[in-house]
């Protein structure tokens, strides 16, 4: 238990970042589903120990890098324009981010 206290009482930022990753990595194509049991354990010290604003704000930031790593396939979208793929994976990262933070 110490081990899991010693990891939680970093800064929230990197909670979140660590959180972020961990989630973005248990997607699919890898075969790391069960670390999402773990991956959240940051994200909700973070929702029960910060000022709702800075939850917020964290939230989203887990959200954005969860969601770049776990969409990273719309960037190599064939058959579209650079500009056309890169603000379709723009959009989509920022919209589905914003649902972290609600």
């Amino acid at each position: 238990m110490n081990v899991f206290r010693r990891f939680l009482d970093r800064p929230h930022w990197q909670l979140a970042v660590s959180s972020g990753v961990l989630i973005g990595l248990s997607y699919p194509p890898l075969k790391l589903g069960v670390i999402a049991y773990l991956a959240f354990i940051p994200l909700i010290e973070i929702l029960t120990t910060a000022r709702p604003g800075k939850a917020a704000r964290l939230a989203f930031m887990t959200g954005l890098i969860s969601n770049s790593i776990a969409l990273y396939w719309l960037a190599f979208n064939s058959g579209a324009t650079l500009w056309i793929v890169i603000i379709s994976m723009l959009g989509a990262v920022f919209y589905l981010s914003i649902q972290w933070s609600i």
